[in-house]
């Protein structure tokens, strides 16, 4: 009995430590369109699902733990026009900086549809990091996400950053590390189909990884719906 404890235990442990980040976060300020001044306790939610913040006094909001994604967000104070944002995107432990600008509602009912852009340069980034969700993959003929990981820049064939093997590169699935403990070696058979969005690093890791020489790849997998079933297909044909 005490042994069952003690390895329970220790597996309760050892998962939090390799846990890693999986999600992103939202934040930026809402302000007055006319005058500047910060708007506190505007609503900001993503729409469809349970996620969102209100705007503190300097205006101010955080949306935090957001899976990577495409979503709406959608910003309503009382007297100024509701502004919808579309494909704002979230990407793996990274800070999507979204700023608002209301105006005085003119017309009841009346809403703002804007599109968010995403920037070219992320002040919070630090590292060789490529984000690659999986729309992007979809038309390429690869059956794993290893074979796509293999075209990316500064990755040679087999899965060697910069000139280290699979050894002493860390594979994350869903904050967990995958590695076989008899050959040190990630396991990487992971269908492209099961993946929302995976994130390649090949260098100035955060603080967060550690056991990682050439290069770290953050897989997240895809959420179930809830109100129905769904699965994908893969198939190979080839002739006599």
């Amino acid at each position: 009995m005490k042994k069952s404890v003690l390895f329970f235990l220790l597996f309760f442990l050892f998962s939090t430590t390799v846990a890693l980040a999986q999600t992103g976060k939202i934040t930026g300020r809402v302000t007055d369109a006319e005058t500047g001044e910060p708007l506190p306790g505007v609503n900001v939610i993503l729409v469809g699902t349970e996620m969102g913040a209100a705007t503190g006094v300097e205006g101010y909001y955080n949306i935090i733990n957001v899976p990577p994604g495409s979503y709406t967000m959608q910003a309503s104070f009382i007297g100024y026009a509701t502004i919808t944002l579309q494909n704002v995107q979230v990407n793996i432990d990274l800070t999507a900086t979204h700023n608002l600008q209301m105006q005085t509602e003119a017309i009841a009912g009346q809403e703002v549809v804007v599109e968010a852009t995403t920037p070219i340069v992320q002040p919070d980034v630090s590292a060789n990091i490529a984000n690659v969700s999986a729309v992007e993959i979809e038309n390429i003929p690869v059956a794993g996400v290893s074979e796509f990981i293999n075209l990316q820049a500064g990755i040679e064939p087999g899965m060697t950053i910069r000139g280290s093997g699979l050894s002493e590169m860390s594979f994350v699935i869903d904050g967990m590390t995958t590695r076989d403990a008899h050959t040190d070696q990630p396991f990487t058979g992971v269908s492209y189909t099961s993946v929302d969005q995976f994130q390649v690093q090949t260098g100035g890791f955060n603080a967060e990884y550690g056991n990682v020489r050439c290069g770290l790849i953050n897989v997240v997998t895809k959420e179930g719906s809830r109100d129905r079933y769904s699965f994908d297909i893969l198939a190979r044909y080839s002739p006599p």
